[in-house]
Parts: structure tokens; sequence; C-alpha cells
């Protein structure tokens, strides 16, 4: 505990920690980035594109709020942190049901503001206090969040790859549980980095 209030205290005096936070969310953008614009022009399920449009644009605000809030605290010098959002994984239990199915506005809709009303209630833990109990808290429901993605991610995998190789129907259902498993094993090492870095 020491080592990092001692820690803390150098960051205070030289805030080189929130120049590289901005250099490294500038580089973070850029394949989310060119994830928007290859979503945008490729030809996949509207679902599926709405959802990785969205996670894309999230993502790009993410790093441009931790630019933001590095640059804040440079010249401003407030105590404030940044915290990472993770998108929810599709699901794909009925394949061509998926496929053939409409885009689910409402849904996405409650979806979205779930997840921000969840970021608001994080944030006031988080944000409270630095070194206390209500950061703490934050900061455990924050890792616990990432944790639970990570998990996720490997049992989608799991799934998809069973489904793949039970998988003897139509073109469409081969297709949409292919680019799913291809999704959430690229997805592996982006959770496993992200969340050895938070912990």
């Amino acid at each position: 505990m020491d080592f990092l209030l001692e820690f803390r205290r150098l960051c205070e005096r030289l805030p080189v920690l929130f120049y590289a936070k901005i250099v490294c969310s500038l580089f973070c953008a850029i394949p989310s980035l060119l994830l928007l614009f290859a979503v945008l022009r490729s030809s996949i399920h509207a679902n599926c594109r709405i959802l990785l449009c969205l996670w894309a644009v999230d993502q790009m605000m993410v790093y441009a709020m931790v630019s933001w809030l590095s640059v804040h605290y440079i010249f401003f010098e407030k105590e404030y942190f940044s915290d990472d959002f993770y998108p929810v994984g599709i699901s794909i239990r009925n394949p061509s049901k998926y496929y053939q199915s409409s885009p689910a506005y409402f849904t996405l809709f409650v979806f979205a503001v779930t997840s921000v009303r969840w970021l608001e209630f994080l944030m006031v833990f988080i944000y409270a206090g630095a070194l206390t109990l209500s950061a703490t808290i934050g900061a455990f429901l924050s890792n616990l969040l990432d944790i639970t993605a990570f998990v996720t991610n490997i049992v989608v995998v799991r799934f998809s790859k069973r489904r793949d190789q039970n998988c003897h129907k139509q073109l469409n259902e081969r297709y949409q549980v292919d680019s799913r498993n291809f999704i959430a094993r690229a997805m592996m090492p982006v959770y496993f980095i992200s969340s050895s870095l938070k912990v």
C-alpha cells in the first residue's frame, strides 16, 4: 500500500502517466476507427452492424474521455480517473432465425440506456474520492465487470466452436456461427489485456 501512495505522489508531481494515457488513447483509437469503417462497408446482418458500430463508437468515446480526463488532470489538477466500457456479446443460439430477423432497435436501446446508467453508477463510486471505500467498491465492481466479460467471451467461444461442429444446415446459419466465432476469438486478447491492466 505504501508503494501505491508513493507512486500516486510521484504522478501528482510529474504527470507523465497522463501524457502516456493520451498517447496510448490516440494509438488505441486507430483500430476502433478502422473497425467502424470496415463494419460500415461490410454486408453483415443489421443487428451485428449496429452492435459493432456502437461498440466501435463507444470505444472511441472511452479513448476520448480518457484523453480529456488526462488533459483536465494536467491543466486543472483534479483527481479524475478513467474507466473502460465493454460491450455485451451477441447470442448465437438460433443463427438462422437471427439472420432472418429484423433489427432489434428496442432491445438495443434498452441495453444502451442500461449500460449508461450502470456506468454513471460506477462513476459515482470511483470518482467520489481516491483511496476511499467508495473508490474501492467502484474499482471492484469495474474489475468484476471486466472479469465477467472475459469469462462470458470464453463461454461464447466454446459454445460457438461446438455449434460450428454440429451445424450442417443452411449457408446463412453457418455464416452467422462462423462470424460470431471469429469475433469472439478476436476479442479474447482484448478482454485479457484490458482485465490484466486494470487488476
